[in-house]
């Protein structure tokens, strides 16, 4: 499960890049309690690859990315997470290969409730800004159909534009 990576270009190139995260998560003797989450913000990784030991000593490894498909996420979601596999208590060790770009990295280990409650949350906003959008381009649609002024289809059509690119993202 874990080899050497050799590779003749260096690990950072021309805006990508891997890097290798330790971890340790201790659970205390009443238990885990709820699930915990690795979650990764913006900008979201292009592959992150979870490895540890299990109990018997065997290593393990779960992915996740923007270069996996949506039905492969562990998690139903627009975000790179993981559900840590957690000990039934003590110590346990993770290892995570993160390629990203080198510029920043936005991760965080929360409860999974917590992260499906932000999910939610940014949905509901996400869903009212391309609404207000849509509405925004019907608008301008409907005023050029009464109006005939070229300047509503423009800025019914730059209004779309800029809803695809935040969409896209």
């Amino acid at each position: 499960a874990f080899a050497r990576y050799d590779t003749p270009r260096p690990t950072f190139r021309r805006g990508e890049g891997t890097l290798w995260l330790a971890l340790e998560v201790v659970v205390p003797e009443a238990g885990p309690g709820e699930p915990w989450v690795l979650a990764f913000g913006h900008p979201r990784p292009r592959g992150v690859a979870l490895h540890w030991l299990d109990d018997d000593g065997a290593p393990q490894v779960k992915e996740a990315g923007l270069r996996l498909p949506s039905s492969a996420h562990e998690l139903p979601s627009r975000s790179v997470a993981l559900r840590l596999p957690l000990p039934d208590r003590g110590p346990r060790r993770y290892w995570v290969k993160v390629d990203t770009f080198p510029l920043g990295l936005n991760a965080s280990v929360i409860p999974e409730s917590q992260f499906h409650r932000e999910e939610q949350q940014s949905a509901v906003v996400q869903g009212l800004y391309f609404g207000g959008a849509l509405a925004l381009v019907a608008f301008n649609l409907v005023l050029f159909a009464l109006l005939r002024r070229r300047g509503f289809l423009l800025f019914g059509g730059l209004g779309l534009a800029q809803a695809l690119f935040f969409f896209a993202r």
